[in-house]
């Protein structure tokens, strides 16, 4: 069964939050899922949880070094994997790397 809205938690929140605005502040983030979600969520918890995930995945949540792949790459990756599907995009990449 689906989540609903309330459903949803405070870090799932903060990473819908990170798609929208890779490089937004923990304030605009706030707003934003005050706004989507109906919910305060503490800007320094979204701080927290920011530098956690980026941490995780190997980005910094601001520009990378060239060369690296950041929580925004990764980000763009999944929302195009999800809109055409990994064998489709894998034929793109195939393509592209020639």
């Amino acid at each position: 069964m689906a989540k609903s809205k309330s459903d949803v938690s405070k870090a799932d929140m903060i990473r819908d939050a990170m798609r929208q605005m890779p490089n937004g502040a923990p304030k605009d983030m706030q707003l934003y899922i005050a706004e989507k979600f109906k919910t305060t969520i503490s800007t320094t918890m979204i701080s927290s949880y920011k530098s956690n995930f980026n941490r995780k995945s190997g980005g910094s949540g601001r520009a990378a070094a060239e060369g690296s792949i950041g929580v925004k790459d990764l980000t763009i990756l999944r929302d195009l994997i999800d809109r055409v599907g990994a064998p489709q995009l894998q034929s793109v990449i195939k393509l592209l790397s020639k």
